[in-house]
This record gives structure tokens, C-alpha cells and sequence, in this order.
């Protein structure tokens, strides 16, 4: 079933977390990554080379994720306003007393676009939303929202530039091309940013095509794969 659909994902129940729920289309290749997540959905063609993933609800299609990148991260893990920070407080391991005392964060999901580039060991915070193709620099740290088409580097992540000029990119707003089948996408000049437009410019209808699907659950600690 995933190779029919040219998807590649681990295998091993290892992989995956105790509630982990994926929905990944066609083409998206995930197959050295750790899944912490809940409910995820993964865009077509979309890969990512290695790197574990926490609270994250989407990751859009042509997406390109480098190899160690951690996205989701919870940045306050543990009690910041309780007497100690460490968990002997609130959980039973490592725990020299039983206070019946519990902890938990806020779960706050990721999401990022379509066509984002994110580089080699990059970190997302929780709750971060990332716009349609934004450029993520390596080993940057995101702690806040990135806009669509906007360059980030550094730590904390800040805008160092758009990778075009805003009349460009109000234009492409405009034009969902990752909606496209595989077939339309063919006619396109890729390599000339105002060609495309100009050919994008004279196409009707901007319906979303629809990408064939394969489901991840967890059931009974065994990996359970179902799809087309």
C-alpha cells in the first residue's frame, strides 16, 4: 500500500507514539522519523530526512525538512512557578517521595504550510504557524509565527528577508499551485517566477485536487496502515 502510493514511513511500532493518528497523501516520504504527535496530516510529496515530530497538526505539501529537525517542542516542559522545576515533584520515577501532585503543559499544535523549506536541525516551538513558502535557516530556533514567504535564521528565528517582492507574492497567493495535479504542474516554467504567474494567471479554476491517502493508527501496540 505505501509503495504503491510512492510513501515511505517507518515501520516499527517504536516509531510511533501511544496516540499517534497520521494522514499522509501520496508521495510523502517520513522514514527516519519519530512521530510524538496526535492527529497529523501530511501533505503530497512532502519529505522530511530525519527528526522527531511532538505537537504538530499539519504539514503541507512540497514541503522539504532537512535531516535532525524537531518540531513542536514544548519550551516550558516543566513547572516554572512551582517551588522546583524537576518532575519528583508531579511523577513517580526517579521520585524520592509521592506528592499525588500532577503536571501537564498546554498541547499546542504546529502548522506548517505548503512549500516550506526547513533546514538541517531546525527547532519549532509549540504552537508556531508557519505561512506557505517560508524558508526556515539551519539550526534556527522558531519561537513565533512565520509569514508566508519570509526567510528565517537564527536564534530566536527572526525575518532576514522575502523571497520575493510583496507584489509577487500577493500575486501567488492567489495561486495555489500545490492544488494542482501532477499533470498541470508538468506545463509550468518553474524557473521563471514571472512566466509561471503569467501561466497561472490564465487557469480557471483553483479546485483542490485530490491526492490519494494512506492512514496510520495505533492499535493494541501494533502499527496499522489503510489507504487506496
Amino acid at each position: 500500500m505505501l509503495e504503491k502510493n510512492s510513501i515511505k514511513l517507518p515501520l516499527t511500532r517504536t516509531n510511533y507514539g501511544k496516540e499517534v493518528s497520521l494522514e499522509v497523501e501520496q508521495g510523502a516520504r517520513f522514514n527516519r522519523v519519530d512521530f510524538h504527535c496526535r492527529n497529523l496530516n501530511i501533505g503530497a510529496y512532502s519529505y522530511m530526512h530525519s527528526g522527531e515530530l511532538y505537537m504538530v497538526a499539519k504539514i503541507g505539501r512540497y514541503c522539504s525538512i532537512a535531516e535532525r529537525v524537531i518540531i513542536g517542542v514544548d519550551p516550558v516542559g516543566h513547572p516554572l512557578d512551582w517551588l522546583s522545576t524537576h518532575p519528583f515533584q508531579y511523577t513517580k520515577k526517579h521520585s524520592p517521595i509521592d506528592t499525588g501532585l500532577t503536571y501537564q503543559s498546554k498541547w499546542q499544535d504546529v502548522e506548517i504550510g505548503n512549500d516550506v523549506w526547513i533546514g538541517q536541525e531546525a527547532m519549532i516551538m509549540k504552537g508556531v504557524k508557519i505561512g506557505n513558502g517560508a524558508v526556515i535557516g539551519a539550526r534556527s530556533i522558531v519561537t513565533q509565527d512565520v509569514p508566508e514567504y519570509a526567510i528565517v535564521i537564527g536564534i530566536p528565528a527572526k525575518i532576514i528577508k522575502y523571497r520575493f517582492s510583496d507584489d509577487v507574492i500577493e500575486k501567488l497567493k492567489a495561486y495555489p499551485w500545490w492544488c494542482l495535479s501532477p499533470a498541470e504542474l508538468r506545463l509550468i516554467m518553474f524557473d521563471d517566477i514571472d512566466a509561471a504567474l503569467e501561466q497561472m494567471s490564465d487557469i480557471k479554476s483553483w479546485d483542490d485536487n485530490t491526492f490519494k491517502k494512506v492512514s496510520v493508527s495505533i492499535e493494541k501496540k501494533q502499527v496499522f496502515f489503510k489507504g487506496e
